[in-house]
């Protein structure tokens, strides 16, 4: 990379003495002239002349943020640390967002949103999907109220029997999709009750 250019705003005038006149100019006027989005500093190991570093405008907002949320918010992924309805909990590991679907005697799964949700039936429905892509998957815990409730489901392909027709009152049922495909043919379903 390219040294930057480097200004001192200090001459010399007298060989080797330096007063506070000419110290005051060198303060007031020295600088470095760089190109547009360059910081100085080293991104080759060891140690070295200066380099001039790329720095764009996220790395502006991340340097010139205030706070960790402010970062977070710079990179797009919010003040809440979530990204795509995860939570970032560290390099290792990360937690899933739980949403709430909100009851409708249709509901349409998107799988492109949460992968977690869960819905309170307060009556008898019939479920849709949206945004159906190879390698998208979500998880649906389904609360059934006091009553039995009816369900009817795409044309998905169930593992271990066929589609659930009913849940009965007061119980819980988790269904799980894996689309592999962009039609509700190639979703993947497997349906577990509580007993």
């Amino acid at each position: 990379m390219a040294a930057p250019t480097l200004t001192t705003g200090f001459t010399a005038v007298n060989g080797d003495t330096c007063d506070a006149t000419y110290l005051n100019n060198f303060v007031s006027t020295g600088g470095a002239t760089l190109a547009t989005d360059k910081v100085i500093g080293r991104s080759t190991a060891g140690t070295g002349q200066w380099e001039t570093i790329t720095c764009d405008t996220y790395g502006r907002a991340i340097i010139g943020a205030g706070s960790v949320a402010a970062q977070l918010t710079a990179l797009g992924i919010g003040s809440a640390g979530t990204l795509s309805g995860v939570t970032l909990v560290s390099s290792a590991r990360y937690e899933a967002i739980v949403t709430t679907l909100t009851y409708g005697a249709t509901v349409t799964l998107d799988l492109s949103s949460n992968s977690v949700q869960t819905i309170a039936l307060a009556g008898n429905i019939t479920f849709n999907t949206s945004n159906l892509t190879a390698g998208r998957a979500k998880q649906v815990l389904i609360a059934c109220d006091t009553s039995a409730r009816t369900l009817t489901f795409p044309s998905w392909v169930w593992l271990g029997g066929s589609a659930p027709s009913s849940i009965a009152a007061s119980k819980s049922a988790l269904l799980t999709l894996i689309s592999f495909g962009t039609a509700d043919t190639s979703v993947v379903a497997t349906w577990t009750v509580q007993a």
